[in-house]
């Protein structure tokens, strides 16, 4: 009998060994040479599922009596509310995008999860808060020189923040926190031993990722494979208990045009811009992309807990 072929397969001895590889083989040190195509493949591969918010909303505002009201006007206000907070405190800003992200990137990793299923409200958000949270500090320990850096742009204000000293306790306390959850859960039998396995067989795989490849392809690795795709059939899903006939060859239309726009973007950079000009630019590439990811998080948050009322 054949093997069933899984996403987590593919990752597992697909997406982990040729990442591996690339990590101890590639010279990063040429920055140039792999930060265009890097940001080029997160746009690309982000740019869809963050594409669908209105598509996802519409669906749900068609079927049942919860509602997104105001979808557009919230999404603006996000924007604004976020630059807003980059300008007042830009410190404050910083911890917020990353305390956002953080339960973002949660709420899709365990979307599918036999765990997730079993929690009630607050045990479900302390789980994908603090995943989060580990996923963020590990990546940041790992990587804290060209984090420090990318900060340091980021900080207009000039205050500064020592990132492997916060992101190592952030990291040792989440990992507490995570070990007494997963003990918490195996005692009250809301996890069994296969799904314990696959969590913590994923969670050394992106360690190592994260060891092996500089901080820019340690998060499009990890954007892309585990968050984007796996946010596609999250979709699809949501789609789907609303009625709505929207295939994976829709929902890769719709963001199309928005994929587009994004490489004529970036070729016209590379082209025409220096690269001292690029790196010295980083930090408001970053401040631009908390902006327009903000609200697709709070969005994509009211989202869910509608849907996970609407499929019981």
């Amino acid at each position: 009998m054949k093997a069933k072929i899984t996403y987590r397969n593919f990752l597992l001895f697909f997406v982990f060994p040729i990442s591996m590889v690339l990590g101890f083989t590639l010279n990063w040190d040429n920055t140039i040479v792999y930060l265009l195509p890097l940001i080029l493949f997160i746009l690309i591969g982000g740019i869809p599922h963050g594409a669908v918010d209105h598509k996802l909303a519409e669906s749900i505002n068609n079927k049942g009596s919860n509602k997104i009201d105001n979808f557009w006007s919230k999404y603006f206000a996000g924007i604004f509310m976020i630059a807003a907070f980059w300008i007042i405190s830009d410190v404050g800003a910083l911890i917020l995008f990353i305390v956002c992200s953080a339960l973002h990137f949660g709420q899709g990793h365990f979307h599918f999860s036999t765990i997730k299923k079993k929690l009630g409200g607050p045990l479900a958000f302390a789980l994908e808060l603090i995943w989060g949270l580990w996923l963020f500090s590990t990546l940041f320990v790992f990587n804290s020189g060209e984090t420090q850096e990318v900060v340091n742009l980021i900080l207009l204000s000039g205050i500064k923040m020592n990132i492997h000293a916060i992101f190592s306790f952030v990291l040792l306390i989440s990992l507490v926190l995570l070990s007494a959850l997963f003990i918490y859960f195996k005692a009250k039998e809301l996890i069994d031993n296969k799904e314990l396995g696959e969590q913590l067989v994923q969670m050394f795989v992106i360690t190592c990722i994260f060891y092996a490849t500089p901080l820019l392809a340690s998060f499009c690795i990890y954007f892309v494979f585990w968050h984007s795709i796996q946010s596609f059939y999250m979709h699809l899903d949501i789609f789907e208990h609303n009625g709505a006939k929207i295939n994976l060859k829709r929902y890769l239309a719709i963001g199309l045009p928005f994929s587009l726009l994004a490489i004529f973007f970036i070729l016209m950079v590379s082209t025409s811009i220096e690269q001292d000009i690029i790196e010295s630019n980083l930090g408001w590439f970053f401040m631009g992309i908390s902006i327009i990811s903000m609200p697709h998080m709070i969005i994509t948050d009211e989202i869910l807990k509608i849907d996970r009322v609407k499929s019981g």
